[in-house]
This record gives C-alpha cells, structure tokens and sequence, in this order.
C-alpha cells in the first residue's frame, strides 16, 4: 500500500508528503553572509567552485570552498575603493593563458561624467590574486563588454564598443 501512495502522492493525487526549505546561510559563510554574488570559478585550482562576492559595489571578496563549517571562507580580496570606480561586472578566466585564474571587473567611475565603463584585470598568482598585480584597460566600454574565446585559443577575449570606435571592437587576450 505504502509504494501505491507514494506513487499517488507524486502524481499530485492523494496525501502529499511534507517538503521545507532549510535556510543553510550560517553553515555556508558563517558570520560572513552578506554580498552580492557576482561570479562563480575556481580561483585556486582545487576543483571546488568558489565564490566571487561584491561588497559595497568596491570590494571583491572570493570566497573560497571548504572541507569544514561554514564551507565558503573569505580568502582574497581586491579593491576599487582607491580608484573612486563602482563595480558593475566579475568575469574570472585565464586571460593570459598561464593556467592561473584572472578577473577582469568593469566599472563605472564614480563621476561617471560620460557613462562608459573601465575595465581592469587582476592577474592570478600561485592561486591567488595580487591586488597590487592589475592591468586597466586603455579603452572605454560603451556598455558592458562581451567576454569568449573568440579566436579558439582557450584564452578569453573581449568584445565591445569602445571609446576609439563607433563598431564593435575584438580585444584578443
């Protein structure tokens, strides 16, 4: 009888068994759950999927994977505060092709005189980021640029309308 009303049960006929959501946040981050998860990738190589994190629209936080409570663990963070920019896009890849995770951030400056965007990229070192170890980009961005391999050589390139050109440009990484 047990297996009839289970059956039933999934076909929407009959006693439906009890389901709940559980709220996991704490076991997750602990004390640290506040953000907006901007991007997800594997920083340092651990085949874990970790956690890219805005906070206050400035900050960059990854929150790294974890055997043990909570499972994501704040670990590297890089800022725009010192340049008075507002991030508005987290892209991790290997922009340089030397098997070490990047992040290219578009922003907006702050002034925000003529609304085109920056965009600058953290290079990745021994798993990590070096928040002293970035490259901003010589152009502006019209809008948020598209980031893919354009050209098959597994190394992520950017596309979009720069302030050099009303077509659409190909930056090849």
């Amino acid at each position: 009888l047990a297996p009839l009303l289970g059956g039933l049960a999934l076909l929407g006929v009959g006693p439906v068994p009890a389901r709940a959501l559980h709220n996991v946040t704490a076991e997750l981050f602990g004390a640290e759950a506040w953000g907006t998860l901007a991007a997800f990738g594997d920083l340092n190589s651990d085949k874990q999927t970790d956690l890219f994190v805005l906070r206050e629209r400035n900050d960059l936080i990854v929150f790294l994977a974890d055997q043990n409570a909570p499972y994501f663990k704040p670990k590297v963070k890089v800022s725009l505060k010192n340049h008075s920019a507002l991030i508005t896009s987290v892209v991790p890849g290997d922009y340089d092709g030397d098997s070490q995770m990047d992040v290219l951030l578009t922003y907006l400056p702050k002034n925000h005189a003529n609304s085109e965007l920056g965009a600058v990229i953290f290079w990745g070192q021994n798993q990590t980021l070096d928040p002293n170890n970035m490259t901003v980009l010589n152009r502006t961005f019209q809008d948020e640029p598209l980031i893919m391999d354009f050209n098959g050589d597994l190394i992520p390139d950017v596309f979009g309308i720069t302030n050099e050109s009303s077509q659409p440009q190909i930056l090849l990484g």
